[in-house]
């Protein structure tokens, strides 16, 4: 099912194509906007299993694209709030994922937001949990409203240069664990 707003279209992860054709409108992005990874982090929890979602905003040709799952909150939780009916949350997948834009000015992103708002209060959605991308660096796309906390540093590597540089390019802690794990035969399999 594809919900439609007027500029915002709502992308079921079980639909491929329509989601890669968001994506292919970015310079990059990072693995964890993959639509396989929603759908098979949307069912890894037996408990509240969720339904992965890609929420776009378009103007012109400018596009915003959020991807998350959609959980419901359990309902015996929203009776003892003393809440009737459905209410749901939205996380990001385990890794990196958060919001992608083709354009940042502040007058777009308050466009964006404000269509995400009346989204989300039309879905019953209470709250949101994003796992920003260091490799983006999309924290300065978060909603107004949305506090950002700094996790943990994160080492990033790029696989476009020679083994040599990308070896000396890392830092010595790393270098050192490589190494150990060499030293261990540990190998990586595809």
């Amino acid at each position: 099912m594809v919900y439609k707003m007027p500029n915002v279209k709502v992308i079921p992860a079980m639909d491929h194509s329509s989601w890669f054709n968001i994506l292919a409108k970015f310079d990059r992005y990072d693995p964890c906007n993959d639509p396989h990874y929603h759908q098979a982090y949307a069912i890894s929890n037996d408990k509240a299993p969720g339904e992965a979602m890609l929420w776009c905003f378009f103007d012109g040709d400018a596009v915003f694209a959020y991807p998350f799952i959609k959980r419901q909150i359990d309902p015996e939780i929203v009776i003892k709030a003393g809440l009737t009916g459905q209410y749901f949350d939205l996380q990001s997948v385990y890794g990196y994922a958060g919001p992608l834009t083709t354009r940042t000015d502040q007058l777009f992103l308050n466009a964006v937001w404000a269509a995400f708002d009346e989204w989300v209060i039309s879905c019953g959605v209470i709250t949101d949990f994003c796992r920003f991308s260091p490799n983006l660096e999309n924290t300065t796309l978060a909603h107004r409203d949305m506090i950002t906390y700094f996790n943990r540093q994160c080492a990033i590597t790029y696989f476009d240069r020679l083994d040599t540089d990308l070896f000396t390019a890392l830092n010595t802690k790393t270098r050192n664990m490589i190494r150990k794990a060499w030293s261990q035969n540990f190998t990586i399999k595809s």
